[in-house]
């Protein structure tokens, strides 16, 4: 079977957009909360401050799709599909996609929520690509929101040190010359309790307090450093490139120790990598889309710049994904 035939019809990533709250807490500001030194955080995780919010996932997403729609002028109605992902959405039923694409005006389109937690924004992007390589819509928008600070102990290091609030979006479409290849992605349900909520859907119901989010953070180091750099070099070589050809490595923006050894193990030390998790911490599935619309923004980027994306998170769940960047504003 010939290349052309597994791809299908050809996407494009045509924009993206991000959402960031704007309520600045810095790590020097958290760490006496924490009990721990000034610079402590920054130290350990390169983080420098994230930023929380007080809208939830629903109107986070709002504010990116509409952006989005914005900056690429494309008519709402020619959009068939909506994807949205979120690690712990405002609600789950009914699910948010449908009227995050009533508000936008996108009418009469496919839409559903789906959590692959920190992965959710790489795996929202192949669902995407997927249902246009096959001809099922021409145009299909991910976005990603995440409103994690109310679940957050802040007297936990291992997770109020890094997660931040923040939201974002981007526009598939189909294209006469496809530059979103197929992703490679895996998950590992051994794992599930690295990341995980306090209580079960079951628990809530009599539990008196508010549910948190606890993670084992050395655990999902070495799950990360054992499984993304495979899974990496599995969506190279299913996209026909080389590593050599990879302009920019994009990586979830999880914490700084993950992504220089993800970054090591594939010899990207040299690539261009974006830099948000110092300013907005680890914005979860939001995180690949925030991250990706600064490098559009970067002068210093090459235009459509050949980029591997990756996310990887709770379940434990991990996509990677080469794609060219969109055009710059």
């Amino acid at each position: 079977m010939s290349s052309s035939a597994v791809l299908g019809r050809g996407v494009s990533l045509r924009g993206v957009a991000s959402y960031e709250p704007g309520v600045v807490m810095s790590s020097d500001e958290l760490a006496p909360r924490l009990g721990v030194n000034q610079g402590w955080i920054e130290k350990r995780t390169r983080i420098q401050s994230r930023q929380f919010g007080s809208e939830n996932t629903l109107d986070q997403a709002r504010v990116s799709v509409q952006k989005l729609l914005d900056q690429t002028e494309v008519d709402p109605k020619s959009i068939g599909l909506v994807i949205f992902t979120s690690s712990l959405a405002s609600r789950n039923i009914p699910p948010i996609a449908p009227e995050v694409a009533t508000f936008a005006g996108i009418t009469g389109a496919g839409a559903f929520d789906v959590n692959a937690a920190c992965a959710g924004g790489a795996y929202g992007i192949e669902l995407a690509r997927s249902a246009i390589a096959s001809g099922v819509t021409d145009r299909a928008v991910v976005v990603a929101a995440e409103h994690i600070s109310p679940f957050l102990n802040m007297d936990d290091p291992d997770t109020a040190a890094l997660f931040g609030d923040g939201s974002g979006a981007a526009l598939l479409e189909v294209s006469d010359t496809n530059s979103v290849f197929p992703a490679a992605w895996t998950s590992d349900g051994t794992a599930f309790d690295l990341v995980i909520q306090s209580h079960t859907t079951e628990e809530l119901q009599s539990a008196d307090e508010t549910p948190r989010v606890y993670m084992k953070g050395g655990g999902v180091y070495r799950w990360a450093r054992e499984y993304v750099p495979p899974l990496c070099r599995s969506a190279i070589e299913r996209s026909g490139v080389t590593e050599s050809d990879i302009e920019v490595f994009l990586p979830h923006q999880a914490n700084g120790k993950i992504i220089d050894i993800v970054a090591q193990q594939l010899g990207f030390d040299e690539k261009i990598m974006p830099s948000t998790i110092e300013r907005i911490g680890n914005t979860l599935s939001a995180s690949v889309f925030q991250a990706m619309e600064s490098l559009v923004e970067c002068e210093d980027v090459p235009e459509n710049a050949l980029t591997l994306v990756t996310g990887f998170g709770a379940g434990m769940t991990g996509c990677a994904q080469v794609l060219r960047l969109p055009s710059r504003k």
